[in-house]
């Protein structure tokens, strides 16, 4: 292959050729080494409205101004176009290149022609009509590509394609949603309390203080997040209790949960889990213990009530026992 430079001012010298410069070495050099081929056509991004179509009433459709690349020839477009679609039809508007005319213009068709020299179109939106209105309009348009060398690690093309990457391909992932800031109840209401390092004289936990021998309770209002998938809500609490460690002592977490969708009336949860706190002492540090699961869906509304029941004759701890924070744990869609 012969080896070449472009452009020169001079015809006739050196590379320049003889008759100058033309449309041809515009297409077929400079529109192919930027948009990597001179059949890479589409709308250009950024470019004025970028030829958005939108459904103007009746059988019309506006198409915004903007650009685009046609096999290689230019095309602008710097206001509004519309265009009547046929009644009772299904057709595609496509800006058409005509070698022919020498024009490029926005047209409607019933197929899309793509033959180099004579006819190129390129895909703007598809529109289907019944009995002079429009039912249905697909965006068709497609945006040019620029050549360039992607750096490593950087996702190219090929990956963000349409439905490349969706939630059915990307495994699902564990999260998790966390309060401290509990509202106490109003009738079984705990204390706020500090307990302080002897040794240093520091904080070493602050939280409501769950007593021995009575009930109390802390609520928590949340929404489901968005990402939630399956029906599961694991619920934890981190609690620490203030004695030294001793075996032989067990806590009762009472809950109980008011679970609605978006303008639906609510539905009662509720449970009980008997928390060993063997090994366990206020120098450790937050417990987790996981009391149950909710059954939710996405977008739900939970009011949530957790409380300590230290009249339960399966309670043993004789210590107050600090409820730090109430967890939620859940599967989130990647």
């Amino acid at each position: 292959m012969a080896e070449t430079s472009y452009f020169w001012d001079n015809a006739g010298t050196g590379d320049s050729p003889a008759l100058g410069y033309g449309h041809t070495e515009m297409m077929t050099e400079v529109f192919r080494m930027l948009l990597n081929g001179t059949d890479n056509q589409g709308v250009l991004k950024g470019w004025l409205l970028e030829l958005e179509p939108v459904d103007a009433g009746g059988l019309d459709v506006k198409v915004y101004r903007g650009g685009a690349i046609v096999y290689g020839f230019f095309y602008e477009s710097d206001d509004e176009e519309t265009i009547t679609m046929p009644d009772d039809d299904t057709n595609h508007i496509v800006v058409r290149c005509s070698w022919a005319a020498q024009t490029v213009r926005l047209t409607t068709v019933a197929a899309l022609v793509q033959t180099i020299g004579v006819t190129w179109d390129i895909p703007i939106a598809e529109v289907t009509t019944v009995g002079g209105d429009i039912t249905v309009l697909t965006d068709e348009r497609e945006f040019c590509e620029y050549s360039a060398d992607m750096l490593h690690g950087i996702v190219t093309s090929d990956y963000i394609t349409a439905d490349a990457i969706t939630t059915a391909i990307l495994e699902d992932e564990t999260r998790w949603l966390c309060s401290a800031a509990l509202q106490p109840d109003e009738t079984d209401t705990p204390s706020w309390q500090n307990v302080t390092h002897i040794s240093y004289g520091a904080t070493k936990h602050s939280g409501w203080a769950m007593v021995t021998g009575a009930e109390r309770a802390v609520w928590w209002t949340f929404l489901v997040p968005s990402d939630f998938s399956g029906t599961d809500l694991e619920l934890y609490v981190r609690s620490v209790p203030l004695h030294l460690a001793s075996p032989g002592f067990d806590v009762v977490w009472d809950w109980a949960a008011q679970v609605a969708a978006p303008s639906a009336a609510f539905a009662a949860q509720s449970g009980s889990y008997v928390a060993s706190q063997d090994g366990r002492s206020w120098g450790g540090g937050a417990y987790r213990d996981h009391i149950d699961t909710l059954t939710v869906a996405a977008g739900d509304l939970v009011r949530l009530r957790v409380a300590r029941d230290g009249t339960d004759g399966l309670d043993t701890e004789t210590h107050t026992v600090l409820l730090i924070a109430v967890e939620v744990e859940y599967v989130g869609d990647s």
